[in-house]
C-alpha cells in the first residue's frame, strides 16, 4: 500500500498518549511528560516519544514499529485508520527494438557533440576515437 505524504503527516501529527490509552496502555504522569509504564524507560510527550536507556526517539510511526512490531504501511493504518492506495503500476512504454545508427566514414558528429554539447577538449576526443 502506499501512503500520501499527507496522510504519513497526519500519522506522525498523532498524539501518542492518546493513542497509547486507546490500546488500553497505562502512562504515568512524569512531569511535563507520561512514562510508558510497561517501558519505564520511555516517556511520550504529545506526539514524540523518547527511549532514554537506549537514547532513541522518534515520531508515531517510529513508535508504532518499534514497539508494536508492525510495518510501514500497517503502523500509518493502525494511526489513522485510513487505507493506502493500491500499489500503482508504473506505465511502462513497451520497449523499443535497438537498430544500430548507419555506417559513417568519418567522426565528424560525434566529435561536434562530444566538444560543443559536452565540452570536452577536442584533442582528448580525437586521440580516443584514433586509439
Amino acid at each position: 500500500m502506499n501512503y500520501t505524504q499527507a496522510q504519513i503527516d497526519r500519522a506522525n501529527a498523532v498524539s501518542l498518549e492518546d493513542f497509547l490509552r486507546t490500546q488500553g496502555e497505562t502512562l504515568i504522569k512524569s512531569g511535563r511528560e507520561y512514562r510508558w509504564k510497561e517501558h519505564d524507560s520511555l516517556t511520550v510527550r504529545g506526539n514524540k516519544w523518547f527511549r532514554h536507556s537506549q537514547s532513541k526517539g522518534g515520531y508515531p510511526i517510529d513508535f508504532v514499529m518499534e514497539f508494536y512490531g508492525k510495518s510501514f504501511p500497517e503502523a500509518v493504518q493502525l494511526l489513522t485508520g485510513e487505507s493506502g492506495e493500491g500499489q500503482t503500476e508504473a506505465a511502462t512504454a513497451p520497449p523499443t527494438a535497438f537498430h544500430l545508427p548507419l555506417h559513417n566514414r568519418t567522426a565528424d558528429r560525434a566529435i561536434q557533440y562530444l566538444t560543443e554539447s559536452r565540452g570536452l577538449n577536442k584533442t582528448l576526443v580525437e586521440a580516443f576515437l584514433l586509439s
